[in-house]
């Protein structure tokens, strides 16, 4: 699923993190900070999208899961 230039999850969260971190320290230009929030923005943006694939197959499996289980007891 994950293509070259994709990263996982955590490896999003961890940039995003040091972006945070590096924010918080100050002494960045307005320009520096600027580029890094975009950068931080973009990291949380593609996170999200991580999420919320990751939810929506969860709540797949689970429906299948319910449904096979729906199906077995029925037969009993």
């Amino acid at each position: 699923m994950e293509t070259e230039n994709s990263k996982s999850f955590e490896e999003l969260i961890e940039n995003l993190e040091e972006i945070v971190s590096s924010l918080d320290k100050g002494g960045l230009s307005l320009d520096e900070a600027s580029i890094m929030y975009e950068k931080g923005m973009k990291l949380a943006s593609e996170a999200t999208k991580i999420l919320e694939s990751t939810e929506m197959k969860i709540k797949k499996i689970k429906n299948e899961y319910e449904s096979s289980e729906g199906s077995e007891n029925v037969d009993n």
